[in-house]
């Protein structure tokens, strides 16, 4: 398998979420690695055998081909690379960029954060463009959306769909308000939220 056919079969061809978008880089890392190792076994395989490379008539069979002119086989090989690993990585990249605009145009994921979240017990940290605050009935189902936060009410960050950012349960305390942050508890953790940029 070359490293273009690895990378190909490992990429997430969609991904979501940060740990999706590092994964594919690592993935792309790996392949660049992968295919210098296949470039190097090859030229020492061609240093090694060098009659394996020939033709019946004894005459190297890279100098007879399109590569004509590479007096070295890492110069063949660089050629190569250039040629085909370069390429499709070029594609695979336009692929995931048509796709990671899709889902910008879609709203499943934001490229502009307006807020931040720190959950206080492990310092998780959430950002997002938008913010809302839910209030639900008794029995779980949606009541009313605000601007402002409230004691009872979820913290919810855009985007505003089955992909949001993060829910938090209802609030039960606000320590400290203003108008770029709060700090509050919830019904199992506590948080600070912060206005970005703002001045």
């Amino acid at each position: 398998m070359t490293a273009v056919e690895w990378l190909l079969e490992n990429l997430i061809s969609e991904p979501y979420s940060e740990e999706d978008f590092k994964y594919n880089e690592e993935c792309w890392d790996r392949a660049e690695e992968m295919e210098k190792e296949q470039m190097c076994g090859f030229a020492e395989f061609v240093a090694t055998y060098s009659d394996k490379n020939k033709n019946y008539l004894g005459e190297m069979l890279h100098a007879k081909s399109k590569y004509d002119g590479a007096e070295r086989t890492i110069d063949l090989l660089e050629q190569y690379y250039n040629e085909t690993f370069k390429t499709k990585m070029s594609k695979v990249t336009t692929g995931l960029d048509e796709i990671l605009q899709e889902a910008e145009e879609q709203g499943v994921i934001e490229n502009e954060f307006n807020w931040k979240l720190v959950r206080e017990q492990d310092k998780l940290t959430m950002k997002s463009k938008s913010i809302k605050w839910l209030e639900f009935n008794a029995d779980g189902t949606f009541k009313e959306q605000f601007q402002e936060a409230a004691i009872g009410r979820s913290l919810i960050m855009s985007p505003f769909n089955a992909f949001f950012t993060w829910q938090t349960t209802n609030v039960t305390e606000i320590v400290e308000q203003r108008e770029d942050y709060i700090k509050f508890k919830t019904q199992n953790s506590n948080y600070e939220l912060n206005k970005l940029g703002y001045v």
